[in-house]
């Protein structure tokens, strides 16, 4: 989920996270912040990455893939 680390991005990933949902974080600036969300959500973890980057977005989708 791009945009998670804050505002209306965390609380969805709260929300998907406590129905169930395996959450991958993304952040491009925010690191601390979607570090800190994935710790509180079982199974979550945050990648470092911006989706105007081809090579990042790939990442996070393989992120997401492994996940």
């Amino acid at each position: 989920m791009t945009g998670s680390s804050s505002g209306i991005g965390a609380a969805v990933a709260r929300r998907l996270a406590a129905a169930g949902v395996r959450v991958v974080a993304n952040s491009a600036r925010s690191v601390e912040a979607g570090h800190q969300l994935a710790a509180e959500l079982p199974d979550a973890v945050h990648v470092r990455a911006s989706v105007a980057d081809e090579a990042d977005v790939a990442r996070l989708v393989q992120a997401a893939v492994d996940t």
